[in-house]
C-alpha cells in the first residue's frame, strides 16, 4: 500500500469521525439545553435518573381518572359570539398581474361576475349588536374557465389568510358585512 493510499484511508476515517461528531454534538447540546438528559450524557436511559434516563419531564402526562384509567381527551371550548345574518358584503379583489385592487359590493344570494371570476355570496354574518365587528362571509368563487368552484367556504375579515382563495391571478377577501351598502362604508379604503 502506498503512502498516498494510506493517507486517503486515514483522511476518510478522520472525515467520517468528524462528520458523525458534527451531527451528534449539536443534538446532544440541544437535548441538554432543553433538559432532556437530566444531567447525563446518554439519551438511552443508562446512567440517568429513573427508568427513562431523565426524559420524563419532556412529555406531557396523559390525563387519568381517580382509578388510574386513561380519560378521554376533551378539547377546550372557546366562547363563540352570537352572530346575525346581514344582507350586504363588501369584498376586495386584487389582480396580481396588474396590481389593481377593486372594491366589490354584493348582496346575499347574488352572483357577481368580475373579470374571470364568478363570485356568489351565500351569507354574511357579523356579531350581534356590532355591525363593524369581525365579518364572516360564506362565498363560492369559480373561475369562468373551470367547471368546479375554486373556493367554497367561510372567509373571515379579521383573518383573510385563514381561509383564502387559491388562484394564480386573483386574490379575494372580505372587508365588511352590513345591512345596507350605505352603512357598509367603513372608511378603510
Amino acid at each position: 500500500m502506498s503512502r498516498l493510499e494510506l493517507r486517503l484511508r486515514l483522511s476518510r476515517r478522520v472525515l467520517g469521525g468528524l462528520m458523525s461528531l458534527a451531527v451528534a454534538i449539536p443534538a446532544l447540546a440541544l437535548a441538554q439545553a432543553e433538559g432532556a438528559t437530566g444531567g447525563t450524557d446518554r439519551l438511552d436511559g443508562a446512567g440517568g435518573s429513573g427508568d427513562r434516563g431523565g426524559l420524563e419531564g419532556n412529555f406531557r402526562q396523559v390525563p387519568r381518572d381517580a382509578e388510574g384509567r386513561l380519560r378521554e381527551y376533551e378539547p377546550p371550548t372557546l366562547p363563540r359570539p352570537d352572530m346575525t345574518d346581514v344582507r350586504h358584503a363588501r369584498l376586495r379583489m386584487l389582480d396580481k398581474m396588474t396590481g389593481q385592487v377593486e372594491t366589490l359590493e354584493i348582496d346575499a344570494g347574488e352572483t357577481l361576475v368580475e373579470d374571470r371570476l364568478e363570485l356568489a355570496l351565500r351569507t354574511c354574518r357579523v356579531p350581534v349588536g356590532d355591525e363593524r365587528g369581525d365579518a364572516v362571509a360564506y362565498l363560492e368563487i369559480r373561475d369562468l374557465r373551470e367547471d368546479a368552484p375554486r373556493f367554497t367556504g367561510w372567509m373571515f375579515a379579521a383573518s383573510p389568510a385563514l381561509s383564502a382563495l387559491d388562484h394564480a391571478r386573483y386574490d379575494v377577501w372580505v372587508e365588511s358585512c352590513s345591512t345596507s351598502s350605505a352603512s357598509g362604508a367603513s372608511g378603510n379604503e
